[in-house]
């Protein structure tokens, strides 16, 4: 479905809000139950309902009435003496007759209950009413003065009229509407000219009409609900973290190449530092054959950027442990640390940054003194960032590293550019232009979608080629996922010793 903006409202995603908030939604469902009950219970002050029948029939219809069943019986007796002649005409007449007259009156005692409710609420009938309650209740009347509630309602198919009152104190509502009734019965006569009316059973107790607990307690716990879905779909809405990696592909269009899982701070997130069998292992083993496939073969190398939303996303430590499982896969690789404000790759391999790129392009000194050769593996060399220049954009901009990139490509598979974050600097949208494809790679617990889709939108107007985005530190505890799935089953799918290694890793973790 569609909202007003035209934007599309997938059910599904307000089925997920609803999943992940499941418990919220209880919770407010079973406390609006019970506020609703403690409401009706304690702080709503009953009301107590009794009632009087007066039976009603105007004075007229009366007269008309016992002419009618005159004439009926004339009728009837001359009826008899010629019974031999219309025999069958008489008994058929009489009945007739008789429930004409009968829905005659019901319909005149209709015509009259606006009037009869009307007399009800008049002040002279109340006060008549409240004089005589004061002289039989004394002292007692002042605990009801003014609270308490008359009508009247026809009781259907009769010439029934039920008088009500209702009333906050249960003892006194009987006498209440019993007087009431009386005074009625009196003050109809004289002003309706309803000669034929009189009270034909009083009120003996009155019954309690509200509040209804069981009501209160169900609606209470309606809106408790409809209350805790509508919290859950408000913070669902305002929340923007990541919290589905196939929606974040479908709304990004652009595919996740890989998930790494969040790993202890004494382990490192470098793969050479891990077990070979480890997930964060797997998980890089993954990453790196979607790299793989992503461009296809060209007979130079593939020239990746890897850029990051902010700082701290670890695009470094991501891109180090491609570059190395690459490498472990005999291919050449040259990994350049082009992040010339906030250099990185000289520690996270151990390096010395007295010279690097930076020499490389304002200076006459050629790459093989400047490069790391075969680093950690065979295969891999790393050009460091060098002396931090006062100018980072201008030089990143030089004609000398679109040529220097141009000449590798001759001799690596791959050539991996370690980029500042996008956010808040140009150097990735000008490094860019110059890689094949262009990866970002976000922290799972701290990305923001609004400001991964303004980063996307920024690097697409400067026609940079994305390849796709990297979610890095994700928690292996978001077990709703389809990427914890895949996780779980290449846990259970490892041998039984090399499980045994792993559970004795974590409990010593």
């Amino acid at each position: 479905m569609e909202n007003s903006g035209g934007k599309t409202i997938d059910l599904a995603l307000l089925l997920r809000a609803l999943k992940r908030f499941w418990l919220l939604v209880v919770i407010m469902g079973i406390s609006g139950g019970l506020i609703g009950f403690a409401v009706a219970t304690w702080v709503i002050k009953p009301v107590y309902k009794a009632t009087a029948l007066i039976y009603a029939l105007p004075s007229g219809d009366s007269q008309n009435y016992d002419e009618s069943q005159a004439d009926s019986a004339e009728d009837a007796q001359k009826g008899n003496s010629k019974s031999e002649e219309k025999p069958e005409v008489s008994r058929r007449q009489a009945p007739d007759y008789e429930l004409q007259a009968s829905l005659q009156q019901v319909t005149l005692v209709t015509q009259l209950l606006p009037d009869l409710q009307a007399l009800l609420e008049t002040k002279s009938l109340r006060s008549r009413i409240d004089e005589a309650l004061r002289a039989e209740l004394g002292d007692e009347f002042a605990a009801v003065k003014g609270k308490y509630t008359l009508s009247a309602q026809l009781k259907p198919r009769t010439r029934m009229v039920e008088v009500s009152v209702l009333c906050g104190n249960q003892k006194m509502a009987p006498k209440i509407i019993n007087l009431a009734a009386k005074i009625f019965c009196h003050e109809a006569g004289a002003k309706l000219d309803m000669k034929n009316i009189r009270v034909i059973e009083e009120a003996e107790n009155a019954g309690k009409v509200s509040p209804r607990p069981l009501l209160y307690t169900v609606s209470g716990l309606l809106l408790g609900l409809l209350l805790g879905m509508g919290i859950g779909f408000l913070i669902d809405y305002m929340d923007k973290s990541i919290r589905d990696i196939k929606a974040l592909e479908n709304d990004f269009n652009l595919p996740v190449l890989g998930v790494l899982p969040e790993v202890t701070a004494g382990n490192g997130t470098e793969l050479w530092a891990q077990d070979t069998k480890s997930t964060f292992g797997e998980a890089v083993r993954s990453l790196r054959v979607n790299v793989e496939y992503l461009l296809p073969e060209t007979g130079r190398a593939k020239i990746f950027l890897v850029s990051s939303a902010n700082k701290g996303d670890g695009k470094s430590s991501v891109m180090s442990s491609l570059a190395v499982s690459i490498a472990k896969i005999e291919k050449r690789v040259l990994l350049v640390d082009v992040d010339l404000r906030r250099p990185r790759q000289h520690r996270v391999f151990k390096l010395s940054n007295k010279v690097g790129l930076v020499d490389l392009l304002v200076s006459k000194k050629s790459f093989d003194e400047l490069v790391h050769r075969d680093v950690k593996v065979p295969g891999l060399d790393v050009l460091s960032c060098g002396t931090i220049p006062v100018n980072p954009t201008d030089l990143l901009g030089s004609r000398r590293l679109e040529d220097f990139l141009r000449e590798q490509s001759m001799n690596y598979d791959y050539i991996f550019l370690d980029a500042p974050p996008t956010l808040g600097f140009a150097d990735p949208m000008i490094l860019g232009n110059l890689a094949d494809s262009t990866i970002i790679t976000c922290n799972y617990k701290s990305a923001n979608t609004d400001k991964l889709r303004m980063i996307i939108d920024r690097l697409r107007k400067s026609n940079v080629r994305l390849g796709g985005l990297v979610i890095n530190r994700f928690q292996l505890q978001n077990r709703g996922d389809y990427y914890y799935n895949y996780q779980h089953y290449y846990y259970q799918y490892m041998p039984d010793n090399e499980q045994d290694e792993v559970q004795e890793n974590e409990a010593q973790d």
